[in-house]
């Protein structure tokens, strides 16, 4: 050991210095670990970030190619048998951002490490020629920096439990981004596979029952527009008809208010919790039921993708 390394541990040893020295190696320790464990956990936030928003872009395009045009095709055919809102606005999701480091934050505790880092010839000359002032300025130095790295510790902590809430946060978005998925597509079939093919039906025995009343009352079709008042079948015959036609109108409005509903832009914005996702799930078992109202008055039964008729 040098002179000058002998003489500057006994007066470490007398002015603090010895503490003060720990106490940055403490900080540097405590800051390196907790900068190695933010970069992994934003990492892994990122990840799940960049794949809810791959859903996001496949779920925008898929309602904007898909049930934007069936919907639109449905308001257009609806409308021959009764008023219908023709509002349809269309909320496109919104991605969410991708998560920084904290780069500021780390210069600022590395930049107050350096601050306090004395070189050895620092120290020796900070503290040889008067002892006994140093001394108090160390002590109390050191007072600060333990106050300083207590403070730390409790935001090292609370920044840690930050971003594992948004870790979970972004599992539970993803979660209600599937099940809005599924919800969407099932609009989307409901209205392909059931409804158009249905009310096409309906509107031909519609006018065939027009032209029949017309004939047997003498008068010729061609002279007077097609009655196409669904309301009349009610309560006759035809009432199986009235009954889907009716469904139909209450599944199209259902499916414009979940259409219309930015549900995954509020989960974007931290506003959604456990109840939207019930709520959700709600209105899919609406949907859901809907769907098997609509079966039991078709005039056609699709079993596996297989037609079935049904007699009027």
């Amino acid at each position: 050991m040098s002179f000058l390394d002998l003489l500057s541990n006994k007066v470490q040893s007398f002015t603090g210095e010895a503490e003060r020295r720990a106490l940055v190696e403490e900080f540097k320790g405590v800051h390196a670990e907790h900068k190695d464990t933010i970069h992994t956990k934003v990492a892994i936030l990122n990840k799940l970030i960049e794949d809810f928003n791959r859903g996001i872009q496949q779920l925008n395009n898929f309602r904007k190619n898909k049930v934007k045009v069936k919907i639109d095709y449905l308001l257009n055919f609806l409308i021959k048998f009764g008023k219908v809102d023709s509002m349809i606005t269309f909320a496109n999701e919104k991605q969410k951002e991708i998560a920084d480091i904290p780069t500021k934050a780390f210069e600022s505790i590395e930049s107050y490490i350096t601050d306090n880092d004395w070189s050895k010839d620092d120290v020796f000359k900070k503290t040889f020629f008067k002892p006994f002032g140093v001394r108090t300025e160390t002590r109390r130095q050191n007072l600060s920096m333990k106050e300083e790295l207590t403070e730390y510790l409790m935001e090292i902590k609370s920044r840690e439990k930050q971003i594992d809430f948004k870790q979970q946060r972004i599992n539970m978005v993803k979660k209600i981004g599937g099940l809005y998925y599924t919800t969407i597509e099932m609009i989307d079939q409901t209205i392909e596979k059931k409804i158009l093919p249905e009310m096409e039906l309906v509107e031909a025995m519609l006018e065939a029952e027009s032209i029949k009343n017309m004939i047997l009352v003498h008068q010729n079709p061609t002279d007077a527009p097609m009655n196409k008042d669904i309301s009349l079948l009610k309560g006759t015959i035809y009432d199986r008809h009235y009954l889907f036609v009716k469904n139909s109108f209450l599944f199209f409005i259902l499916c414009k208010k979940i259409y219309n509903t930015p549900i995954l832009t509020k989960l974007l914005n931290e506003e959604t919790t456990n109840n939207d996702f019930k709520q959700l799930e709600n209105q899919k078992n609406v949907l859901v039921k809907q769907d098997e109202e609509l079966s039991i008055h078709m005039m056609k039964e699709y079993i596996h993708g297989n037609k079935k008729s049904r007699t009027a």
